[in-house]
């Protein structure tokens, strides 16, 4: 039905996005409509109870008796205009993705596409000094490099009007060598990405990829020495490759120095994740160097700002922070990231439950158990959070010698088997069962003060490298002494 889909797409959008659509719908070079005034009533009907678009006042006959006062419900009626309103909003949208508004790359591809037309070529040629000047200043993206490819394609074009034939290559090998540099870009993130998602996903098969090892080795030739994106994919698909030589991430690391300031937000953003990632994986596989570099690389990044979205953060990274933050002591810094940050938790449904799941784990590191397991939930949208806060409660229920702590180990087992048919990556259920399966040994009656058993354990636990919450079991493990 036009009507819940309409609202569905309204609602998805930002209030400073309403702002732009309504003068976009008030515009009679969009909205050329016969009724074009009756949907502009009708947005702004909609724009009155938003965000509440589930609101009874929106039902059919009531927007109806809105448009038309006093008038028999015509149901037909209501649905053309409502369907005249989407066909709106969708091109609102394009309008607003396309990037035509706000890039600037874009609009003098544009025109040149029309002066190179209508051979217009004093022009054309104005409009590729503009882009080339532009160019110089431009930040370093993947648009970036699509762009130079359009741009150096548009000239070849424009230089087939007058053909000779004779040594003139018309621009093509400029076209060619930026193709291969935006697409030797494009190839390197997508497989970065395919070996990040491959550490998370329960397909963990890696399929052979064509033309892969043909690229690393033009990489090396001086040719790409000076294109930022392209050194920092290639020494971020080593770190992944080979994560225990750590000059890869120095090589990475010295590179993102080097080029911060010519990189956009969005890509600067990207790798400064793929900085902490790495440093993460090292620190899980028994690396304490890496603890402190964590905790100093979040710290730069929240100093930058670039760790925000809109100037919140995501609930991955608030957790990451936290958690990194107390593993040194550092509790009043902890305390007042999370005072400070409370109402700055986006992408997803409940940041209020975000918010108390880490200032639960705040609690539990300063021994206040009950506060901590009174802040905890069962139903956390993100069903990392889920693992992560049945393991605080198991953690909480052992710290204080509770008798259910077995019932609600096993059935923690049980949660982990039904997680690992649909969501949850071979290495992920490794990590959580192992954990589940040393804390029963050190929970059992046999361990305490039994000096040989507990040197047992404690070699089981340094050695299993898959293996969460390793710090807290060794230091429990070494109490029972």
């Amino acid at each position: 039905m036009h009507n819940s889909i309409l609202l569905e797409i309204i609602g998805a959008l930002e209030k400073e996005d309403l702002n732009e659509l309504h003068k976009f719908i008030s515009s009679p070079f969009f909205n050329r409509f016969s009724n074009s005034e009756e949907i502009i009533i009708l947005f702004e009907y909609i724009q009155t109870c938003y965000p509440d678009l589930e609101n009874p006042v929106l039902g059919k006959e009531a927007t109806y008796l809105h448009l038309y006062p006093g008038q028999l419900f015509v149901k037909s009626k209501l649905d053309k205009r409502m369907s005249s309103l989407l066909k709106l909003v969708k091109e609102y949208l394009i309008y607003k993705y396309s990037g035509i508004q706000n890039e600037k790359e874009k609009r003098l591809l544009a025109l040149g596409t029309f002066y190179k037309e209508k051979r217009l070529a004093k022009r054309f040629k104005g409009v590729l000094e503009q882009f080339s000047k532009h160019s110089k200043t431009a930040a370093s993206d993947i648009k970036f490099h699509h762009y130079q490819f359009l741009n150096h394609q548009l000239i070849s074009e424009y230089n087939s009007w007058n053909n000779k034939r004779k040594g003139d290559d018309l621009n093509l090998h400029q076209t060619l060598k930026s193709l291969d540099t935006y697409y030797i870009v494009n190839k390197l993130q997508f497989v970065n990405a395919l070996m990040i998602q491959n550490q998370f996903s329960a397909d963990s098969n890696l399929k052979s990829l064509p033309l892969l090892p043909d690229i690393l080795n033009l990489i090396k030739e001086e040719t790409y020495n000076n294109v930022p994106l392209i050194q920092l994919y290639y020494h971020i698909y080593f770190m992944l490759q080979e994560p225990k030589v750590e000059t890869h991430y120095q090589n990475f690391k010295r590179n993102l120095n080097q080029y911060t300031n010519s990189l956009s937000p969005k890509i600067l953003t990207q790798f400064q994740v793929y900085a902490l990632n790495y440093c993460v994986i090292q620190y899980n596989n028994g690396n304490t160097f890496y603890l402190e570099e964590i905790f100093n690389l979040y710290n730069s990044y929240l100093t930058s700002g670039s760790l925000y979205y809109n100037g919140k953060l995501r609930p991955s990274t608030f957790k990451n922070i936290v958690h990194f933050g107390l593993k040194l002591k550092k509790f009043e810094w902890v305390k007042n990231f999370l005072d400070t940050h409370q109402f700055r938790i986006t992408k997803t449904k409940s940041p209020k439950d975000v918010f108390q799941f880490n200032l639960a784990v705040y609690y539990f590191y300063l021994k206040k158990y009950e506060k901590s397991i009174n802040l905890l939930s069962d139903t956390y949208e993100d069903f990392y959070y889920n693992l992560a806060a049945r393991r605080l409660e198991i953690k909480i229920y052992y710290e204080t010698s509770s008798p259910i702590l077995e019932s609600r180990m096993d059935a923690f087992k049980a949660f982990l088997f039904r997680l690992s048919k649909q969501l949850l990556s071979i290495e992920q259920k490794n990590l959580n069962n192992n954990f589940i399966d040393l804390l029963r040994q050190i929970n059992h009656p046999k361990t305490l003060h039994n000096s040989v058993r507990i040197n047992k354990i404690l070699g089981k636990i340094q050695e299993t490298a898959q293996l969460t919450e390793k710090s807290w079991l060794i230091e429990k493990i070494n109490a029972l002494h």
